[in-house]
């Protein structure tokens, strides 16, 4: 004979549930909206802040995009692995706010990095060699466009003339980004309140859902024998599901306010009241759930 394991798993009632699901919603139409609004440069440029937008814009639907797919696994009723999305939206957030807070002239390196990584794939895949000499000559372009990659080698000027081989790993390590770790401690010395702990919390948990993880599956086994055996519960839930739109909104309408502001799509004035509303709005929403100890702390950097 089986029983069910039960766990000590309060979830909101269904008044606060509902509240912050729609919050979530109408946040993510938010975002939705302003990136259809923002237009930018399809490759980098001499101009630092047409780089920044277009850095921006492309983390901004990072974050849009796995938001989407929180939604829609929850709307299809299991948030089982929303951690994974969440995740993504967390290392997007974080590399945003890198770039526009503390390195700007990293913008560039978003996009520009790509064909040196696919480059690098291309070498290692055993069906790549078709793609070698187009990838070649998309990083030759981009270290033509951008010569400040290679200014401190002795032999720049033979690289531009295409008269001696490219660096490429050494080109594609100088425009990758730190860890995710490695920005969030800078992020905190820059501003305490990107805490450290934001890192522990949040990427970490969610990587254990990227990587299969015993810590993970062992908490889907819900039903036990009378000689110890166990076995999963394999019917779909949503449980948790409201922590990561309490955190998603938080992410979605603070890039909302920064595309429109980069973009120039409404008043300095007009942005500050919007978003006013919306923050007011969701400490309205979120207050009812510390009260009840569902959740403890959430700032608008969590």
């Amino acid at each position: 004979m089986r029983q069910r394991i039960t766990r000590d798993r309060q979830e909101p009632d269904a008044e606060n549930t509902d509240a912050v699901v729609s919050l979530y919603a109408d946040a993510l139409r938010l975002l939705q909206d302003t990136l259809a609004a923002a237009w930018f440069t399809q490759n980098s440029t001499r101009d630092a802040d047409a780089n920044v937008r277009l850095s921006s814009a492309h983390l901004a639907y990072a974050i849009f995009s796995h938001g989407r797919a929180m939604k829609l696994l929850y709307d299809g009723g299991d948030a089982e692995q929303m951690p994974t999305h969440m995740r993504a939206m967390f290392e997007a957030m974080i590399t945003l706010q890198y770039i526009i807070l503390l390195h700007p002239e990293k913008a560039a390196d978003i996009m520009d990095v790509v064909p040196f990584e696919q480059l690098r794939d291309a070498n290692e895949y055993s069906r790549g060699t078709e793609f070698l000499a187009p990838l070649k000559e998309q990083c030759l372009e981009v270290i033509r466009r951008r010569p400040d990659v290679i200014a401190h080698r002795a032999d720049k000027d033979d690289i531009l003339a295409g008269n001696r081989s490219i660096p490429y790993g050494e080109i594609r390590k100088r425009m990758s980004f730190p860890n995710v770790k490695s920005m969030i401690h800078e992020l905190h010395r820059f501003d305490p309140g990107w805490s450290p702990d934001l890192y522990t919390t949040i990427y970490r948990l969610g990587s254990k859902f990227n990587h299969p993880s015993g810590s993970v599956t062992r908490k889907a086994i819900a039903w036990i024998r009378e000689d110890d055996s166990v076995a999963f519960g394999l019917e779909p839930s949503l449980a948790g599901g409201v922590d990561f739109f309490v955190q998603g909104s938080g992410y979605t309408i603070g890039t909302a306010g920064i595309i429109e502001s980069l973009f120039e799509l409404a008043s300095r004035e007009q942005l500050a009241e919007k978003y006013a509303e919306w923050i007011a709005r969701r400490e309205q929403v979120l207050e009812p759930l510390r009260q009840s100890g569902y959740i403890v702390h959430v700032t608008g950097r969590d």
